[in-house]
């Protein structure tokens, strides 16, 4: 039992030093000015450190978005929720032919560098899987997960 709240505290007090909420008011004025900027059609907005980052948790047109900020205000990179039917078709075509019994559960659009990837959450069997793939259809080996 002692072990078990252990592991409970240990992986509470992780999951804080990873990510932790912080107020809009602490975040630096260039990265609030450029968010602006960015995505001027929201009003609220979620704000948590991400190691040295500042994300953005927001929605524009009921769709789910985040955004990376270095302290300078320099956009790093950002993600928005869609339909998988806005997947290229090549992203699906691979989803098919090589996740053969995964149904897609959740997808995003990300930019990164100016270039756009798909993040894709997969269900199925042993486990749910996790890939980014190019627009190509390809796996994206060089991008994490986000």
């Amino acid at each position: 039992m002692k072990k078990l709240m252990l592991s409970i505290l240990l992986g509470a007090f992780m999951g804080t030093a990873v990510a932790q909420d912080i107020p809009s008011s602490q975040v630096p004025v260039a990265i609030v000015k450029a968010f602006k900027l960015k995505f001027p059609r929201t009003s609220k907005v979620d704000w948590e450190m991400k190691g040295n980052l500042y994300e953005a948790e927001f929605n524009i047109d009921r769709r789910d978005y985040k955004a990376l900020y270095d302290a300078a205000g320099k956009l790093q990179t950002y993600k928005r929720e869609i339909p998988a039917s806005e997947l290229p078709t090549a992203v699906r075509n691979t989803i098919t032919a090589q996740y053969k019994g995964f149904r897609i559960d959740d997808a995003d659009r990300l930019e990164k560098n100016g270039k756009v990837y798909y993040q894709v959450e997969l269900d199925g069997e042993p486990h749910d899987q996790k890939v980014v793939f190019n627009a190509n259809g390809t796996v994206a080996a060089d991008v994490a997960y986000w």
